[in-house]
């Protein structure tokens, strides 16, 4: 079988100003090298993320939820962490999307926790600012806030600027 490199992208949409901005992200494993399938789900939950990205970018946001739904629950518990915490970030974030927001919350709750067991410090920052966003938009205020401050922290450890002018944006 022929195994292909994956590069996860996150892409965080955030209102700010009246105007959707996008903040891309690697999300690249510890090691520094780009995550390769090693197995079957792997390679299956690839074929689902594409098509959830490019539904995303099509506008058509709740079929894009769907594939990254399946993208997500196709990994298994033998998949790294990595990957794990990856696709739920892009999942919660298709979440928030179309406003579920208390529905994106424990989803993007175990892509921080997927994140942590792998020190993929670039999903622990994504995971903190989806997760303070959906607190937000549930209106849950007082609990966004120390995750918008450690998604600032975190992103300002490793020269993740886009991430930290997300938080700064949600300050002013």
């Amino acid at each position: 079988m022929k195994l292909i490199a994956i590069l996860f992208v996150l892409i965080h949409f955030t209102a700010c100003s009246n105007k959707m901005v996008t903040n891309t992200v690697l999300a690249n494993p510890s090691n520094g090298q780009l995550p390769i399938p090693r197995s079957e789900s792997e390679l299956k939950a690839h074929e689902h993320y594409i098509k959830g990205v490019k539904l995303r970018q099509a506008g058509h946001l709740n079929e894009s939820e769907e594939m990254f739904k399946k993208a997500y629950e196709t990994l298994t518990i033998d998949d790294p962490d990595y990957a794990k915490g990856s696709l739920a970030n892009h999942y919660g974030l298709a979440l928030i999307k179309t406003q579920k927001y208390k529905e994106a919350i424990p989803i993007i709750e175990k892509a921080l926790s997927f994140n942590e067991q792998s020190d993929d410090k670039i999903g622990i920052a994504v995971s903190n600012l989806n997760l303070g966003d959906s607190y937000f938009r549930s209106g849950h205020i007082e609990k966004a806030i120390p995750y918008w401050k450690e998604a600032k922290r975190v992103a300002s450890e490793v020269k993740l600027h886009s991430v930290v002018r997300a938080v700064n944006n949600r300050f002013n």
